[in-house]
């Protein structure tokens, strides 16, 4: 497009018909936020499916909301969960959750031996140890998770996912 000067000799300014002065707008500026699963090895991973990407007005402050993971426990001391959005700046915020430790102690209930506490972690399936408790006249048949032997019956070696409620 070209501009066509119109001279006014009454004025120090020059008009211009059919003129456009494209600017940037910096009052718009954006964020992500992503979600940091931790993993066996202490290291941790981002969540793609949970990851958000947006934008905002200058000067709005944004906070991450904590989601759940069976599993995980959030990690406020390593996320940076709120902010303000700035010109020419993209906002990251990052939100951590650690794997639960989930110990687990096997009972003898009135019989004799010892078997070793094991800790397993987030959402691990495990298999049982296979038992060493004995007692005189009675028969393995499984284990619980009460001392009254209620709830679910888990027999010899048997699989679960932790943690197990």
């Amino acid at each position: 497009m070209v501009a066509t000067a119109k001279e006014d000799t009454n004025s120090p300014y020059i008009a211009f018909d059919n003129l456009r002065i494209t600017t940037a707008d910096y009052s718009i500026t954006s964020y992500t936020i992503k979600h940091h699963l931790q993993q066996p090895d202490g290291t941790y991973k981002v969540v793609d499916a949970d990851t958000i990407s947006e934008s905002g007005k200058v000067g709005t402050p944004i906070t991450a909301d904590v989601r759940s993971y069976t599993g995980y426990t959030y990690n406020a001391t390593l996320s940076n969960s709120t902010g303000t959005l700035e010109e020419k700046k993209e906002l990251s915020l990052n939100m951590y959750y650690n794997l639960n430790h989930y110990p687990l102690t096997y009972d003898a209930n009135t019989g004799t031996g010892t078997m070793k506490a094991e800790t397993h972690t987030g959402t691990a399936t495990i298999t049982l140890t296979p038992n060493t408790f004995t007692k005189k006249d009675h028969a393995f048949i499984g284990r619980t998770t009460t001392p009254e032997l209620t709830g679910t019956l888990y027999e010899n070696a048997t699989g679960f996912t932790m943690p197990l409620t």
